[in-house]
């Protein structure tokens, strides 16, 4: 399970192959690529464009197997039971500049399918798929690598490009022959239809998956950084958008909080006013209760000790002849309503009653006039009626509230 999660971070799941090849007219670029499952691989897209439409390759994932099959490689096939390299290129290539040419060696049976390409060219193309887009993760020169699918292929004789390959099963052994046209025909691999176009990267991409040992080059160690390289980027472009997706989901989880704890605050804040407004109405209520309390209290306190002092004076006072009908101490302005003040008349107070002697009302007067508290006394009515009795109504002026 861990080697899968590892296989799929440095590669994933599809592999393409990009072939570069030479027509009679001009080089031209086959794509092809191919997703891995359960059942094996699958193809899913190819597409073959002139080298000067590289540019129009439609392709998202571009991590690509190279295969440069133009008129610059060369592919010989040598019967040979020895295993050195340089002596079967010696068989093949008398003379050949190694150091100048970069070779691969594919052994099927009691064949080598040999091929090589000058190191300046192969070197060229790389630059050119870099300078495209494309990331690298090897190379092979020629159809070496075809040799994987000989025990997949039911046919005997295998047709890539303008090159036929007769395989000897009985003797194994694999023949070359160059043919002046590719009849583009339909091999069954695996359950999967390739043709003879899609073959040589197909054979590539499964001997890279498998890293099959039989395969012998001198440019092993590019290869391996091609892929090393291949493998960073793509685990580099992967935890990028891992770590945009995660700052993303990051980013709406915290905004989510800070809209979820934003409401809440301006719900708060909302509250808050409220109860500063409610608060403050509180205040000047209980200030304005305070206020009259104060002004009750003051009208009590002012009035309460003398009252009862007033009322026996004048009582006491009053002579036989008269009847109070009404005694008012400091008597409102006006009535008594709902927050508004209390307006009343300090230092009077109001007596009304009948009496039935004038003479005793008039002498009782003068009584009350000599008291230092009262300052003066207003008759306002004195009205006569039946039975020698007269209505009357006083007002006594106090000179001290105290």
């Amino acid at each position: 399970m861990l080697h899968q999660f590892l296989s799929y971070l440095k590669e994933g799941n599809t592999f393409n192959s990009f072939e570069i090849f030479s027509t009679e007219e001009n080089v031209v670029l086959n794509f092809s690529s191919y997703k891995k499952r359960r059942e094996g691989l699958e193809l899913e897209t190819t597409q073959e464009v002139d080298i000067a439409d590289f540019e129009s390759l439609a392709i998202s994932d571009k991590k690509s197997f190279l295969i440069i099959n133009t008129n610059d490689v060369i592919t010989k096939i040598v019967t040979s039971d020895d295993d050195g390299d340089e002596m079967i290129l010696h068989k093949a290539f008398p003379n050949l500049k190694i150091q100048d040419f970069y070779y691969e060696i594919t052994k099927w049976g009691n064949s080598n399918i040999i091929s090589i390409c000058r190191c300046s060219l192969v070197i060229k193309y790389l630059d050119l798929c870099k300078e495209n887009g494309f990331s690298i993760s090897g190379f092979s020169i020629g159809v070496s690598n075809i040799s994987i699918l000989f025990p997949f292929v039911q046919k005997n004789v295998i047709h890539i490009r303008d090159k036929a390959l007769t395989i000897d099963r009985q003797d194994q052994t694999v023949h070359i022959s160059t043919i002046t046209m590719d009849p583009n025909q339909s091999y069954d691999i695996g359950g999967m239809t390739l043709t003879s176009k899609q073959l040589l990267g197909f054979g590539n991409i499964l001997t890279y998956i498998q890293n099959n040992n039989t395969q012998k080059s001198n440019f092993y160690e590019v290869n391996s950084k091609l892929k090393e390289e291949s493998q960073h980027q793509r685990i580099y472009k992967l935890f990028f958008k891992i770590g945009i997706l995660i700052l993303l989901l990051l980013l709406v989880i915290n905004f989510l909080f800070f809209n979820y704890y934003y409401s809440k605050t301006e719900n708060l804040k909302q509250a808050q006013q409220v109860n500063t407004q409610n608060k403050s109405r509180i205040i000047e209520l209980t200030e304005l209760v305070n206020t009259k309390e104060r002004m009750i209290e003051d009208v009590i306190s002012s009035s309460s000790s003398k009252v009862s002092f007033y009322t026996d004076a004048i009582t006491y006072s009053m002579p036989k002849t008269v009847l109070l009908n009404e005694m008012n101490f400091q008597p409102l302005l006006k009535d008594i309503k709902e927050n508004k003040e209390l307006v009343y008349i300090k230092k009077l107070i109001i007596v009304s009653g009948v009496s039935t002697d004038s003479k005793v009302f008039s002498t009782w007067l003068e009584a009350l006039e000599d008291f230092n508290w009262i300052e003066k006394i207003d008759i306002t009515a004195y009205d006569y009626t039946e039975q020698d009795a007269s209505i009357f109504s006083l007002k006594i002026y106090m000179s001290d509230e105290e």
